[in-house]
């Protein structure tokens, strides 16, 4: 009998490459799944990590889907707390979203969908009042972060949040902050054009910009320029700083350390005022910022008129200083009209060139 070898070679031509096919998708497949199973035991075994550490946290529901290409990440009705923390704060969020890679797991996108809900404790301190509870709802049209690990260390940072809508409630009545786009990238320190320094061993590069900002007035700021903030865009660069621990207590001890931090650039418009500024500023021992920048003033007539508004100066007092500003922008100008002159942070008051317009408190309170 005569075997027909060319049919025999052309079946398994097809039968060899199927079965690696399939044993492919196979092993991919239980790769997957196993991933998913991991990664649902470790986002448990972080949550209880961190309760173990003083916080609370919670969820209602926890899916995994996104086979075979990606893993989708569910979390619906997340709450996290700090019970025992001064300000005595509880985040909620309606739904929590997280997109990762098979090939790509040091890379995560998280997304927050629904109203989100903050509600603290504003402890000011003995002198200055006695606490006041406030809750915070915000909602957004779009709010995204991008985190890249390495080592298992937070390397970068990505925030994108479109169409902002916060409003705060308390004692105090309701106030809205309001924003077409906020923005905040971190990284570890690399050198940068403008720095008064060497570029630091360890550090964190930090941008922040806002487009079209509506910042809650009080009652003592009737007047303003055109409202919202066109646009707010910082570069700035804090040496020593751990890029993989952000929060309020590695700030206290990196300022405690002598951190300071290095305004790269900025600039500000806002209607006709444009001010650009750069410079290094510290906390001082109460937790104030001390320092000075430079700045390059435009629509100074109109700045002073905010500063007028605002109770930094009287009528009087306001048109002594814009006539005295003329002058050095005659003098001291850029040719365009717009004023060179520092800016000093002091003992918690602000300084334009020799003039007091303002004060500020601390910017991380003893008492939270």
């Amino acid at each position: 009998m005569k075997i027909n070898t060319q049919s025999s070679t052309y079946r398994w031509a097809i039968f060899v490459p199927s079965l690696v096919i399939i044993a492919i998708a196979i092993a991919y497949s239980v790769y997957w799944f196993n991933l998913a199973s991991n990664l649902r035991r470790n986002i448990d075994d972080w949550i209880a990590d961190q309760n173990q550490q003083g916080y609370a946290i919670s969820y209602e529901t926890l899916d995994i889907s996104g086979y075979p290409f990606r893993l989708h990440i569910d979390l619906n009705d997340v709450t996290v707390s700090e019970p025992g923390h001064p300000n005595d704060w509880t985040w909620n969020a309606e739904h929590v979203v997280g997109l990762t890679l098979p090939y790509k797991l040091n890379q995560i996108i998280l997304e927050l969908r629904g109203a989100q809900r903050i509600d603290y404790i504003e402890n000011l301190g003995p002198v200055a009042r006695a606490p006041h509870r406030y809750t915070v709802t915000a909602s957004a049209k779009a709010a995204r972060s991008s985190l890249v690990f390495s080592k298992r260390k937070l390397k970068r940072l990505s925030i994108d949040v479109t169409k902002l809508n916060a409003v705060r409630q308390g004692p105090d009545g309701e106030q809205t902050l309001k924003a077409e786009r906020l923005q905040m990238h971190t990284r570890p320190a690399v050198s940068q054009a403008g720095m008064t320094s060497s570029p630091p061993a360890s550090g964190l590069d930090l941008f922040v910009q806002a487009d079209a900002l509506v910042l809650p007035y009080g009652d003592d700021f009737t007047s303003h320029p055109a409202s919202p903030i066109d646009a707010i865009k910082i570069n700035m660069v804090m040496p020593d700083m751990d890029s993989a621990v952000i929060n309020s207590s590695s700030l206290a001890s990196w300022a405690e350390k002598g951190g300071h931090l290095e305004i790269v650039s900025s600039h500000i418009i806002w209607d006709q005022i444009n001010i650009a500024a750069s410079g290094a500023l510290h906390l001082d021992a109460q937790n104030r910022i001390e320092g000075e920048v430079s700045t390059l003033i435009g629509g100074y007539d109109q700045f002073v008129t905010l500063l007028v508004d605002s109770g930094a100066f009287d009528k009087n007092t306001g048109a002594l200083v814009s006539s005295g500003l003329g002058l050095l922008a005659a003098f001291n100008g850029d040719g365009q009209g717009r004023i060179k002159t520092p800016v000093r942070f002091e003992q918690g008051e602000i300084f334009l060139g020799p003039v007091k317009v303002g004060s500020m408190g601390p910017v991380i309170s003893p008492y939270n």
